[in-house]
């Protein structure tokens, strides 16, 4: 489904996002920020000298314990992201050449131990800008596919209180151009290029475990004293 409003696509990835963290079996539910660095580029068998686009991306998370193997060892993460991918590709390299703006839902299942997290799950992307864009030659424009799918891999550090910090890999299994008619008008065609971004991040989830005031030590009881002799 099109939707030709990039605030109708990101509202609907907020309620997305909220009706999933609502079923009754969820024990505990975190909300929380996020923000880092992308590192993008093109792959698949039609690129030829993607070279990296520097970005960065930030938004929203949610993060529902699922009560298995202990209070907060797996859990449901969703969240929606503004992100940027692209690659910086020279005007002659058969490649994206251009910034590409989206709103990501990565749907992630998370595992912690002892702080060490790993994550793994499917993303869908709504690509964001409106319009034609320079894609492959820049002679030419290119309609870019309004939604996406992919996947995406990570693993971090996050402590208790809440704050995280971590590594993830996202790699679309959909291609970024949209399928064009050939020009004989017999079939259409779709260049083999993807979106591949790694990113750095650092976030907070709300709700975390606050360490307890120390009790006051008692001092002890102090001995009898006998009576001194008369």
């Amino acid at each position: 489904m099109y939707l030709a409003s990039p605030m109708k696509t990101f509202l609907v990835s907020v309620l997305l996002m909220v009706s999933l963290a609502l079923p009754g079996q969820a024990q505990r539910l975190r909300l929380g920020l996020k923000a880092g660095a992308n590192l993008g580029n093109g792959v698949g068998k039609d690129v030829q000298q993607s070279k990296l686009r520097f970005a960065y991306h930030g938004g929203l998370t949610a993060n529902i314990s699922l009560g298995l193997l202990g209070d907060s060892v797996l859990s449901f993460q969703p969240e929606v992201l503004y992100s940027i991918k692209g690659d910086q590709a020279t005007a002659t390299d058969s490649s994206i050449n251009s910034s590409l703006t989206y709103i990501d839902v990565p749907l992630l299942l998370k595992a912690n131990i002892a702080g060490l997290f790993f994550e793994a799950g499917p993303q869908i992307s709504f690509y964001r800008s409106s319009g034609p864009v320079t894609f492959i030659d820049p002679a030419t424009t290119t309609t870019v596919s309004k939604t996406g799918y992919g996947v995406a891999v990570g693993f971090g550090y996050q402590d208790p209180g809440g704050f995280n910090v971590g590594w993830r890999y996202t790699r679309g299994l959909s291609a970024i151009e949209k399928s064009i008619p050939n020009p004989t008008g017999q079939g259409s065609t779709t260049l083999r290029i993807y979106n591949s971004t790694l990113q750095f991040y650092v976030g907070y989830l709300f709700g975390g475990k606050k360490s307890k005031p120390r009790a006051p030590e008692k001092e002890p009881a102090s001995e009898a004293k006998s009576p001194a002799p008369k």
